[in-house]
C-alpha cells in the first residue's frame, strides 16, 4: 500500500519535472527565435500604377469590366465587375 503511494507520487514528481524541463526548454527556444525575428528586415514592394494603366490592365481581360476608378493613398484603384464573357 505504502509502496504504492510511494510510487504516485514519484510519477508525478517525475512528471512535473518533465513539464517544467520542457516549459523552459520551450521558453528558451521561442525567445532565440524572437531575438532572431528582430534582426531580420522586412521589405514591402508594390506597384504604383499611372493614370489609366490599372483601367488599361482590367479591360485587357475579357471577363472584367472597370465599374469606378479613383486615387486613393497615392495609387490608383478600381472597382471591377466581373462579365458573362
Amino acid at each position: 500500500m505504502l509502496g504504492r503511494r510511494l510510487a504516485t507520487l514519484l510519477i508525478s514528481v517525475e512528471e512535473q519535472l518533465a513539464d517544467e524541463v520542457t516549459q523552459k526548454i520551450l521558453h528558451e527556444a521561442l525567445t532565440e527565435a524572437m531575438a532572431a525575428l528582430r534582426e531580420v528586415t522586412f521589405y514591402r514592394f508594390y506597384h504604383v500604377f499611372r493614370q489609366g494603366e490599372l483601367e488599361s490592365l482590367i479591360t485587357s481581360v475579357p471577363s472584367m469590366k472597370v465599374v469606378q476608378s479613383s486615387f486613393e493613398h497615392g495609387n490608383w484603384c478600381v472597382v471591377v465587375e466581373k462579365t458573362a464573357s
